[in-house]
């Protein structure tokens, strides 16, 4: 923040901005900062390859994710080398490996006052319209936060039923989590974290631990990497709209515009531009054109390339980059 401050310092009133206003006034040098703090956490921490935070990650999916269209913020799943998997190991050591890298205590500001600072200012939950959702039950409705806070206290960590947390309820109620941490009061809306990558990363992480092999993970990774940004319809529609045509010519025209626009925030604009890859993963994505040969896309030579080609065989067609399909 103090960074923005100084090299933005021209700007009018520029000591009195929030921290909000100072990143919407300079999204480049936001998103090179993010970008970088990401990568040497990614790096030094997660993958570093003496003491891994979390263990050896054999896989991993990373997608970068812009709140409201405004700051950036990872959403991230990691495979780890010799987890424990609930109903494949023993539950003992399934809770000993979430104790180990998981926990939501608040810390003793007198003996950590850093950490215990990120917990109050990042950790703790506060519920709004955002999670704040109405379900029905025995035909009342009531009113509950989606992430499950408050959440309960326990004297040790508890493991719950899968099939009851996988099951998706009638009445749409939140699905039960798949364990809940041994919490004290005055911690039930202290969000799990890790205490090393809380310090690293200086801002709200969520850690979760995904012990079974159901069809939840394949979901919520499709999910991320083809999730759909807003388009602004409203003001489209707007645009669009003429009293003279028919609602069916009005629909088709808001469709047309809305498949070739949507609504991109500054964060998002600068990372694109600067290079920074949205979603990363460990396993790279090849796609086989297998059409027939006269119809598959090829990629042309280079104009120096082909020069070179036609100095030594003038009669040569061989304009094209090797295709890893046709020319196997």
């Amino acid at each position: 923040i103090e960074y923005l401050r100084t090299v933005n310092s021209t700007v009018p009133n520029i000591s009195n901005m929030t921290p909000s206003e100072l990143c919407a006034l300079d999204p480049v040098n936001v998103s090179i900062h993010f970008n970088k703090k990401w990568k040497a956490i990614f790096s030094k921490l997660i993958k570093n390859k003496e003491n891994p935070l979390f263990g050896e990650v054999s896989d991993y999916f990373i997608r970068t994710e812009f709140q409201q269209r405004g700051s950036p913020h990872i959403h991230a799943c990691f495979w780890l080398v010799n987890a424990p998997l609930i109903g494949k190991d023993s539950p003992e050591d399934v809770k000993r490996f979430i104790e180990t890298h998981i926990t939501c205590a608040k810390p003793d500001p007198n003996g950590s006052p850093t950490l215990s600072d990120l917990v109050n200012r990042f950790q703790t939950h506060k519920c709004n319209n955002y999670c704040i959702k109405t379900y029905k039950m025995n035909g009342k409705f009531f009113k509950k936060c989606r992430f499950g806070f408050p959440r309960p206290i326990r004297s040790e960590l508890h493991l719950n039923d899968v099939v009851d947390c996988m099951a998706v309820a009638k009445n749409h109620q939140p699905r039960k989590r798949l364990y809940h941490l041994q919490r004290c009061d005055g911690e039930q809306r202290i969000n799990d974290y890790n205490p090393a990558l809380l310090l690293a990363n200086q801002g709200n992480v969520d850690v979760q631990y995904c012990g079974t092999i159901t069809s939840r993970l394949p979901y919520y990774i499709t999910e991320y990497m083809s999730k759909r940004e807003r388009s602004e319809q409203d003001e489209m529609w707007q645009d669009i709209f003429s009293s003279s045509k028919s609602l069916g010519t009005n629909a088709m025209s808001l469709l047309l515009k809305s498949l070739k626009n949507r609504q991109v925030g500054a964060c998002e604009a600068a990372s694109r531009l600067l290079g920074h890859k949205l979603y990363s993963m460990s396993r790279q994505i090849r796609f086989a054109d297998l059409q027939p040969s006269n119809m598959a896309k090829r990629v042309l030579k280079t104009s120096t390339e082909i020069e070179k080609m036609l100095e030594i065989d003038p009669d040569s067609n061989d304009i094209f980059t090797p295709h890893w399909v046709l020319n196997v």
